[in-house]
């Protein structure tokens, strides 16, 4: 028994000798060290969830996105009905979300609807057209709207013969869609042959797409990146079609959605004269828009859309 205890007592002996070792002081020097950084962080929690608690009896704000600008460019010699009227209802009717209209150009002896819907005000920004160049004259209309609102960052640019006719939000305007290419073989007058040439050669040139934008419905514009295409193609004095330059050259990796009106949701087109109005009222339960060319409007037709604006 006496070894054992001898034993014992050495082992004691050798561990008080490592128990006063440098590196054991190390460690509880370290130790020490991370119970001060303990209180420390329990005081940081302490204060954060205080914090924390105070934040969450706080009334959250609601978040109101500033409206769209629907713009509507108008020329009165080029009317012929109550395209402009039927518009704006359709408009107010079927956009689903907060908007104002603007509509630019020689608005005069027009009774304009009151404001419904998600509509918060119509406005009437009178501007004289310069030229007989449709390209020109929007171009200009466009930048005396972005003159008129400094700090509307995008817009809802639309026609007065492009008529909503059941409801769509803003997406469905967003959406990149085009009407094939601009090397279509398409009835079109000698002006627009001029100007889509142009078009078509400067796209070329840059290496850009040649998808023809110019899909007769609402298009959403970047209002920065609008004005910088029209100062990069000069386009307030040179005459080309904004939509296919603008898409193609801001978005040239996208490929568009292809319109085709027997199968798609957007839009009918009512092109000929004595259309088939029949057909019509069959087509307009599917699409979202309804429009018409110079020769396809009528008396009837505009009855057609009264029914569902």
């Amino acid at each position: 028994m006496a070894k054992k205890v001898a034993a014992t007592k050495e082992n004691v002996q050798e561990e008080k000798t490592i128990a006063v070792s440098p590196e054991v002081e190390e460690l509880k020097k370290q130790l020490e060290d991370l119970k001060v950084v303990n209180e420390e962080l329990k005081k940081v929690i302490e204060e954060w969830k205080e914090k924390y608690e105070e934040l969450d009896a706080s009334p959250v704000p609601d978040f109101e996105p500033d409206p769209y600008l629907v713009v509507i460019p108008y020329k009165a010699s080029e009317a012929q009905g109550n395209e402009l009227i039927l518009a704006i209802r359709g408009w107010m009717k079927h956009f689903k979300e907060k908007f104002r209209i603007v509509v630019v150009g020689d608005v005069e002896e027009v009774d304009l609807p009151e404001v419904s819907g998600e509509c918060l005000e119509i406005v009437i920004l009178p501007h004289e057209c310069q030229t007989d160049n449709p390209p020109l004259d929007v171009v200009a209309k466009l930048l005396a709207v972005i003159g008129e609102f400094p700090e509307v960052e995008n817009l809802i640019v639309t026609n007065d013969d492009i008529y909503p006719v059941n409801d769509f939000g803003v997406i469905e305007v967003m959406m990149l869609k085009a009407d094939g290419f601009l090397t279509d073989k398409k009835r079109c007058g000698e002006l627009y042959k001029v100007n889509r040439e142009k078009t078509l050669k400067v796209l070329r040139d840059a290496g850009l797409p040649d998808y023809d934008y110019g899909s007769h419905l609402p298009m959403f514009y970047e209002v920065e990146a609008l004005i910088k295409v029209i100062e990069t193609y000069n386009l307030n004095r040179e005459a080309m079609l904004l939509s296919s330059l603008y898409f193609n050259t801001v978005y040239p990796s996208f490929v568009p959605f292809r319109l085709n009106m027997e199968t798609d949701n957007l839009k009918v087109i009512v092109g000929r004269k004595n259309a088939n109005l029949k057909l019509l009222r069959e087509y307009i339960p599917r699409k979202i828009f309804v429009n018409n060319s110079v020769i396809g409007w009528s008396e009837e037709m505009e009855k057609v859309i009264e029914e569902f604006v």
